[in-house]
């Protein structure tokens, strides 16, 4: 395994790893659907998973990681908006 390919899979695991993270925090109330944690962990991750997509032409994977990208993105812009610029922070 080449260089490339080794710091690939090493960020799209970091970025899988994120992902889960903030679904169990949000799913054992540790943090809330509307922290800064909570979405920032869900587009990091899904940059990162959707790079790893890309790199190996997983299409399917790639589309549904710039769907979600797009939805917490989205979360943090109207979050934002809500909160007079400041996000929970639970």
């Amino acid at each position: 395994m080449s260089f490339e390919q080794v710091i690939v899979e090493g960020l799209g695991w970091i970025g899988a790893a994120a992902v889960v993270i903030a679904y169990y925090f949000v799913s054992h109330q540790k943090w809330t659907g509307g922290s800064l944690k909570y979405h920032l962990c869900n587009v990091g991750g899904s940059v990162l998973v959707g790079l790893n997509a890309l790199y190996h032409h997983a299409l399917p994977s790639m589309v549904i990681n710039i769907v979600w990208l797009i939805i917490g993105l989205n979360a943090l812009r109207v979050f934002k908006s809500r909160k007079g610029n400041e996000l929970e922070t639970g």
